[in-house]
């Protein structure tokens, strides 16, 4: 099989904050695909992008400026910013949840373009 990457984990990790397969699929789309097509769909200058999206002190507002140690310590690199804004809650509904992962890809995509 394919080896497991850690974009791959942050990708599985956004989709799964939808409930049905065709929001994943919309979500997939219209956020992650262009991020994709630009950077390429696997290997090192798509975990570059977004590690360098990540310590982009320049959005620091949105979470930017979290420092990745690692090729693997992006994913939880990737986590930190993904939590670190004042709307994440750990208690968010179904619909809350679909909402600010929605912003966040809105975030991830104009800052990776």
């Amino acid at each position: 099989g394919i080896a497991i990457s850690p974009v791959d984990l942050i990708r599985n990790f956004i989709l799964n904050h939808f409930a049905t397969e065709d929001e994943m699929r919309e979500v997939h789309a219209e956020y992650w695909s262009p991020v994709e097509q630009k950077h390429g769909a696997a290997g090192q200058q798509l975990d570059q992008a977004f590690a360098e999206f990540l310590q982009d002190s320049s959005n620091r507002q949105e979470g930017g400026g979290v420092e990745v140690q690692s090729r693997w310590g992006l994913y939880t690199a990737f986590l930190r910013w993904w939590k670190s804004v004042p709307e994440w809650r750990a208690d968010m509904d179904r619909t809350d949840v679909a909402v600010y992962a929605t912003q966040r890809m809105v975030q991830m995509r104009q800052g990776m373009l």
